[in-house]
């Protein structure tokens, strides 16, 4: 593969980025200063997330790179895991 080829491949995997709601929603306190969530923070991103056009997107990208942190996808760390581990469904 050429290095163009490889930058457009790159920048494919993270174009769904720019269509995430949470980047409309500065408002939200999203994560507290260690990137852990607490309560409230799990609620309000769950809600941006529920109505967001990329959740999918996120979420599997999220577990393709194993994301310890945050929500992602409207998933916690802890619901990811499971998830890996098949514990849980999407």
């Amino acid at each position: 593969m050429s290095f163009l080829g490889l930058v457009s491949e790159v920048a494919e995997q993270y174009d769904w980025k720019t269509d995430a709601l949470c980047r409309l929603h500065p408002e939200v306190d999203w994560f507290d200063d260690f990137g852990k969530p607490t309560d409230d923070n799990i609620v309000a991103a769950k809600e941006v997330c529920a109505e967001c056009p990329v959740q999918e997107e996120c979420l599997d990208f999220a577990l393709r790179n194993r994301e310890a942190y945050n929500i992602w996808g409207g998933l916690t760390p802890r619901e990811r895991r499971k998830l890996s581990r098949g514990k849980i469904k999407k």
